[in-house]
């Protein structure tokens, strides 16, 4: 459905409940490296590019979904299992110790003593 008609505003609120209502703040995609994983890796930053459907379905309106995508994939291809969960998920407890952590904002205080921090 296209929201064209609606001032700026009015569409990034529709966005944002759709995203609500498909839970995407709430997943947690996983990429297995190519060989044996040589780590574990938990990426709390941005879902949405590893929810798309092929990788040009990714949005470029913002850099986050390029910059995670690029960090999630660097990261399978040096090796690494890589969770990539989305910085506002407050439910994701993870299931053991990771490698490496990374996360843009507020869950490293909350993620670190449950992966080994």
């Amino acid at each position: 459905m296209e929201w064209k008609f609606l001032p700026a505003r009015a569409r990034r609120a529709a966005a944002r409940f759709r995203r609500r209502l498909a839970g995407v703040e709430h997943r947690v995609a996983r990429l297995a490296p190519a060989g044996e994983p040589i780590g574990r890796a938990l990426l709390s930053y941005v879902v949405d590019p590893f929810l798309a459907r092929s990788a040009g379905t990714i949005s470029y309106a913002h850099t986050q979904d390029w910059e995670s995508w690029t960090m999630g994939r660097t990261l399978a291809s040096l090796g690494f299992e890589v969770e990539a969960i989305h910085w506002t998920n407050d439910r994701f407890v993870p299931d053991g110790e990771r490698d490496l952590l990374i996360d843009a904002r507020s869950n490293p205080e909350r993620l670190a003593p449950a992966v080994g921090g």
